[in-house]
């Protein structure tokens, strides 16, 4: 893709619902949003070691 000459197609996905994540996550409801993002978002917010920022499980 380039920067001076764009595709003109829209970007399209298509998920097959019937295949499985190699992963979990946690949908957050859409009104709980910007106060998610308040609180976690921005500069100094997340620490994390290196070996946290490789992590694909995590427990509760």
């Amino acid at each position: 893709m380039s920067k001076t000459n764009p595709p003109t197609d829209p970007f399209t996905f298509e998920y097959n619902y019937d295949e499985e994540l190699p992963y979990t996550y946690n949908v957050l409801p859409l009104n709980d949003v910007v106060a998610t993002l308040a609180k976690h978002a921005g500069a100094n917010k997340v620490k994390l070691s290196p070996k946290d920022w490789l992590k694909t499980e995590y427990s509760r």
